[in-house]
């Protein structure tokens, strides 16, 4: 067809050159910018799927210095603890000089004036540690090791020496298992029974001394030196024996010691009661020296020990056999039934508006230590009274009905039947394990630390979490280290291990994480290489297709 008017070849000639100019500017802008995509129109997903790389891309070079600026941070705080480190080395060593008899007091008041200053250097230290005007460790003054040094290491009211010979021959782990005994007495064992008597029965020592043994003397039970017998026992001498079975106290097992469900330290809770009324006159004999086992079961609960699983027929037994005992009938004292008889009095006291079984020693310590006397005037109960309702009663209010409740409540409620407890006087759970509190605190933004969160990833979690704990003089326990009295240095010396020790864990912890973060810093680095590497394949211009797109699109609009 020849048309006039419509010059269809114009048109055709119009319309490629028009493509082949949008092919040069392209070609030129992607020239000039070295972005293949520099819109939305250039590849819509493309450009979706690179903004997301970018992202992680940026966020990950960003986590990289965050991974560096924690570890500077972590080497801060470990060059502080290096000199804390020292400066308890040289405390140590003062100690022991301390610990050499032949020095007089003005020799140890020298030594003590150079520990108290080294003490407030540690305090300088853990006060002025900062990082970016961050204070690196926590400020918390809650203790943290096991020796928390309350009143110096020392009880109240009684004086303890311990005799650590071993008798030749003894097994080759005895010297370990008697010093791991003796840091659990000195750490918390013995001050939780203390206080555990002064709280719940009232006793109050005097200034009495008892001595811990380790080897079997004469007179001893049988048992007194074999695994599974006689863990610990009191002999009533002048002084007081505290005396220990290393076949049953395990190294490592701190801070209850042994194993569930009769704990270590509840065993020396039993023996403190022993040495408590010994100390204050209030143990019984004869006829009532039933009296003396069954205050000690119910100081720290035996509803799960003794009458755990038992069934009602073996618990009429025990109660049957509850004021047994070898002084006053030849028949062995029945612990379990004791522990019954001890708690029923508790109860009974209660129910005439007393405080309790503490009220009953406060009667014996006041009406020269008549068991009976005691009994009917906090009970309201006669002892003929008390023991029939005890033993014969079948009713709700009797002894059956009411060890049968204490053996189904620790069942269910997991208490041991312990003063204070849930099942006695409704106060919380006590286990077999916190039963006996024991002062021992771990590092936690509650009792002693604080948590340090490092964002080492672009994701919103990636976060590396640390505690970074206190290592001021107070969180160590060592606030009471003096060493001007001879009787103080193993206290002292004791404190001082568990400082350095506690100070070498978390700067074990703080090296593990900085080469945690170093590892971190080459990961995150080899991610930005290969996400920025695909993110290019993406968005990058490939200069030499460009070129030869442009240079062709260039000789057609020429022609």
């Amino acid at each position: 067809m020849f048309s006039v008017n419509t010059n269809q070849a114009a048109l055709n000639t119009f319309s490629s050159l028009r493509s082949n100019q949008r092919t040069i500017s392209r070609g030129f802008e992607r020239l000039s910018s070295g972005l293949r995509v520099n819109g939305a129109k250039d590849d819509a997903a493309g450009l979706a799927i690179s903004t997301r790389m970018t992202a992680q891309v940026r966020g990950t070079q960003q986590a990289t210095r965050n991974a560096n600026d924690s570890i500077s941070y972590l080497q801060t705080a470990e060059g502080a603890l290096v000199e804390t480190n020292n400066i308890l080395q040289r405390l140590r060593e003062l100690t022991v000089q301390a610990g050499n008899e032949t020095l007089n007091d003005q020799d140890r008041s020298a030594i003590q004036g150079e520990m108290d200053q080294m003490l407030s250097e540690v305090d300088r230290i853990n006060q002025s540690t900062n990082f970016n005007n961050k204070k690196v460790f926590s400020q918390h003054k809650t203790v943290s090791l096991a020796q928390s040094f309350a009143n110096g290491g020392k009880l109240n009211g009684y004086d303890v020496t311990y005799e650590t010979d071993l008798d030749a021959g003894a097994p080759a782990d005895f010297a370990a298992r008697r010093d791991s005994a003796i840091a659990n007495l000195k750490s918390s064992w013995l001050r939780e029974g203390e206080r555990l008597v002064e709280e719940q029965y009232g006793l109050i020592g005097n200034g009495a001394q008892f001595r811990v043994t380790f080897d079997a003397e004469g007179g001893d039970p049988a048992d007194a030196s074999a695994a599974g017998g006689a863990v610990a026992f009191v002999q009533s001498s002048n002084p007081q024996r505290l005396h220990i079975d290393l076949h049953d106290f395990p190294i490592g097992t701190q801070p209850h010691g042994g194993s569930a469900p009769q704990y270590s330290d509840r065993v020396i809770a039993h023996e403190f009661v022993h040495i408590a009324m010994n100390a204050t006159g209030t143990r019984q004999g004869g006829a009532d020296g039933w009296f003396n086992e069954g205050a000690a079961e119910l100081i720290h609960g035996s509803a799960d020990t003794r009458l755990g699983g038992a069934s009602d027929a073996q618990l009429q037994t025990m109660i049957n056999n509850a004021f047994d005992s070898t002084a006053h009938n030849g028949n062995p004292i029945d612990y379990g039934g004791a522990y019954i008889a001890a708690a029923f009095i508790h109860e009974q006291i209660k129910a005439n508006g007393q405080e309790g079984i503490k009220a009953l020693f406060t009667e014996l310590q006041s009406n020269g230590n008549d068991f009976d006397a005691a009994l009917t005037q906090t009970t309201g109960l006669s002892r003929g009274d008390f023991d029939t309702l005890l033993q014969t009663d079948v009713t709700a209010a009797g002894g059956l009905a009411f060890a049968q409740r204490l053996r189904d409540d620790a069942a269910t409620s997991g208490d041991t039947g312990g003063l204070g407890g849930s099942i006695l006087d409704g106060g919380p759970v006590q286990t077999q394990e916190s039963v006996i509190p024991n002062e021992i605190y771990s590092t936690t933004d509650k009792e002693g630390g604080q948590r340090v969160n490092f964002h080492i990833g672009s994701g919103t979690d990636d976060e590396l979490s640390m505690f970074v704990g206190s290592f001021n003089v107070d969180a160590m326990g060592l606030r009471e280290v003096d060493v001007t009295d001879h009787d103080n240095v193993d206290f002292a010396l004791s404190g001082l291990d568990d400082a350095l020790s506690y100070v070498a864990k978390m700067r074990s912890e703080l090296g593990a994480v900085q080469n945690r973060l170093t590892s971190t810093v080459n990961s995150l680095q080899v991610n930005v290489e290969n996400t920025s590497a695909s993110r290019s394949r993406i968005l990058d211009a490939d200069f030499a297709s460009e070129t030869l797109s442009l240079s062709k699109a260039q000789i057609v609009q020429q022609a």
